[in-house]
């Protein structure tokens, strides 16, 4: 079940900023841990969740590792074609395995 609005950053974060779709941002303490590990060996510090704000304000948060010590802007024009491309590589490996 979502958290209440006024316990959850993320749609507090999308209330502030209504006309972004996208955030990134550092994962909160616990956040993802089983998602994370399943990516294989890696430096904590690189670890993000990219979070998608879809249709009728619902919050999707992906896991995401950074490639390197590389920054991504925090900028839906930069954020959208990343969560577009994890969401065809993912129904494209559905669809190998089913």
């Amino acid at each position: 079940m979502p958290k209440p609005v006024e316990e959850d950053p993320d749609a507090l974060w999308f209330m502030r900023f209504q006309r972004r779709r996208a955030r990134i941002r550092r994962p909160f303490v616990g956040e993802a841990e089983a998602e994370f590990e399943s990516l294989g060996p890696h430096r904590s510090d690189r670890r993000r969740v990219l979070v998608l704000r879809g249709d009728h304000g619902m919050l999707m948060p992906i896991p995401f590792l950074l490639f390197a010590d590389e920054e991504i802007a925090n900028e839906d024009a930069i954020l959208l074609p990343i969560i577009h491309q994890l969401m065809v590589d993912a129904r494209e490996k559905y669809e190998r395995e089913n």
